[in-house]
């Protein structure tokens, strides 16, 4: 498992504060514009750059990922919440090689009460906060 810096963590966890603040939004964008509503990579993305763009609630979801992707402090984010998930990310149906974080996310909170998702993304952040370094042994 990864290590994250300890901003990427304090971010975390604002991911999960803009979630329970503004709701866990399911549809087929990455924010509900009547709402408010973000889904967790709206939400982290939003957790480091303090806004949410308005494309996030556009039928473009190609723009939005592209966004999210040079984006990699959101990225961090998403990734973190991903490796402490059930399941493995899918793979980029255009490398077939790269994990789909972004897509990871989006079906797990599609299939996640809103309630869990925040829990979890706590978790997350808790369980990556205090994970350890591995041991480094040295030969004698």
């Amino acid at each position: 498992m990864r290590t994250y810096s300890p901003s990427t963590i304090y971010a975390t966890k604002v991911t999960a504060d803009y979630l329970a603040e503004y709701g866990v939004h399911t549809g087929p964008t990455f924010a509900d514009p009547d709402t408010g509503a973000l889904d967790p990579c709206a939400a982290a993305y939003r957790a480091i750059t303090g806004r949410t763009p308005g494309w996030f609630t556009a039928d473009d979801g190609a723009a939005s990922v592209a966004v999210l992707t040079l984006n990699e402090d959101a990225m961090d984010v998403i990734r973190l919440i991903s490796d402490h998930l059930d399941t493995e990310p899918p793979v980029d149906s255009e490398t077939q090689t790269v994990p789909d974080y972004i897509e990871h996310l989006a079906f797990w909170v599609e299939n996640t009460p809103p309630s869990e998702v925040i829990g979890r993304i706590l978790r997350a952040a808790h369980a990556a906060e205090h994970a350890t370094a591995p041991t480094i042994r040295l030969a004698a």
